[in-house]
C-alpha cells in the first residue's frame, strides 16, 4: 500500500464534462502552493513557489491562473500571452511568487515563467544536446530577475536550492538518453546512498523533499518524501492516468430545509470501507457538488458552513454507477 500526498494539486481539465479532476491537493483549492495541470490540447504546466517578490501586492492566486490557462490556452504562445496581457491590463498576481514550467506535448516546446506580483521573466527551452531540449530551475529566481538579500543567502533552504541546482548541472549532461528511467535516476541522486541538504533527493536538518513528480503526456508519477527513500520502500511511484475519463460517483445537492441552495459549503467525504480516502468538495451556486472515480464501498458525507448545523449522509457507491444524494443542513 502506498501513501497519498496532501502536498500539491493536480488539475485535469476536461471541457466536455465541465469538471476539474483534482487527484492531489495542497492547502485550499484556491491558494495551492504547488500544482500540476494538463488540458485536452496537450498543454501541461507545473509550478512551485519562487524566490523574493520584489514588489508584493494582493492579486490573482496562482492556482486560479492555472485554471484560466487550462481552459483558454491551446499552446505556449497563448499561455504566455495570457500571463503578460493580465499585467498589461493593470492586473497583479498575489503575494506568493511562482516558478512556472509549461510544456506543449504536441511539439515538445517549453517555457519557464518567473512570476512576481507585477513582473514576469520568460525563458524558453534550450538545447542541451542534439535533439534534447531542457529547462531547469529550483525554487529560486534568477539573480537578474529578483536577487536574494544577503540575509536570504544564508538561509538553509536557499543554500540547499543553489547546491542542488549545481548538482543537477553536474550530472545532467552525462546521460546518453533522456527517458523516464533517466528522470528517476536524477531524482534519486544521493551521496553514497544518503540524502543530504545538497543532493537532489534531499533530507537535511531543516529541509526535505516533500514530493517528487514526473509529468508525461499521458501519465503523472509522484513519490511522497525523498524519492530515494520512497522507492526503497515501495515497488514504484504512484501513477495518475491523464486519459482516465472522469466518472461521477456521487452527485448531490445541499439545500437549507430542502429548498434554498447552500452555496460554497464544504462537503467532506470519508470512506467507511477502506483507509486513506479523505476528500473535500465545495458546492456551486446551485448547491451542487460531485465526487469522481471512487472505488465501490460506503462513504460518509459531512457538510459544514458557518452559522449552519452540519448535514450528514451515508452513501453506497457501486462500480460504474453514479449515486445521487440530497443533504439538508439547518440553521
Amino acid at each position: 500500500m502506498q501513501p497519498h500526498s496532501l502536498l500539491t494539486n493536480f488539475v485535469h481539465w476536461l471541457p466536455s464534462s465541465n469538471l476539474f479532476n483534482h487527484s492531489l491537493g495542497r492547502r485550499k483549492s484556491n491558494t495551492g502552493g504547488a500544482s500540476l495541470a494538463i488540458n485536452e490540447k496537450g498543454l501541461a504546466l507545473v509550478y512551485n513557489v519562487g524566490g523574493r517578490n520584489k514588489n508584493p501586492m494582493a492579486g490573482l492566486p496562482m492556482l486560479l491562473k492555472t485554471r484560466q490557462i487550462m481552459t483558454e490556452s491551446d499552446n505556449l504562445t497563448q499561455a504566455v500571452d495570457s500571463f503578460t496581457d493580465f499585467l498589461d491590463a493593470g492586473g497583479t498576481y498575489g503575494y506568493a511568487t511562482c516558478n512556472f514550467l509549461l510544456v506543449d506535448f504536441k511539439d515538445a516546446s517549453m517555457v519557464r515563467l518567473q512570476v512576481c506580483s507585477d513582473e514576469i521573466k520568460v525563458t524558453y527551452g534550450q538545447e542541451l544536446k542534439e535533439g534534447v531540449t531542457w529547462l531547469g530551475h529550483t525554487n529560486e529566481f534568477d539573480n537578474d530577475f529578483s536577487p536574494r538579500s544577503i540575509e536570504d543567502l544564508e538561509k538553509t533552504s536557499v543554500l540547499s536550492s543553489r547546491a542542488r541546482y549545481e548538482r543537477l548541472m553536474e550530472i545532467l549532461p552525462a546521460f546518453d538518453t533522456y527517458d523516464l528511467e533517466t528522470c528517476w535516476e536524477i531524482l534519486n541522486d544521493s551521496s553514497g546512498g544518503e540524502s543530504t541538504n545538497d543532493t537532489i533527493c534531499r533530507r537535511g536538518e531543516k529541509t526535505v523533499t516533500t514530493i517528487a513528480n514526473i509529468f508525461t503526456e499521458h501519465t503523472g508519477y509522484y513519490t511522497v518524501g525523498p524519492p530515494c527513500e520512497y522507492l526503497s520502500m515501495y515497488d514504484g511511484p504512484v501513477t495518475i492516468d491523464h486519459d482516465q475519463p472522469v466518472k461521477p460517483s456521487i452527485t448531490g445537492t445541499v439545500k437549507i430545509w430542502g429548498i434554498l441552495p447552500l452555496v460554497r459549503a464544504t462537503v467532506t467525504l470519508k470512506s467507511m470501507s477502506s483507509k486513506g480516502t479523505d476528500l473535500k468538495a465545495y458546492t456551486d451556486d446551485n448547491g451542487a457538488f460531485v465526487f469522481n472515480n471512487l472505488e465501490s464501498g460506503k462513504y460518509r458525507l459531512w457538510v459544514g458552513k458557518f452559522l449552519h448545523l452540519p448535514g450528514k449522509a451515508i452513501v453506497t457507491v457501486e462500480d460504474a454507477k453514479s449515486t445521487a444524494v440530497d443533504i439538508i443542513p439547518f440553521f
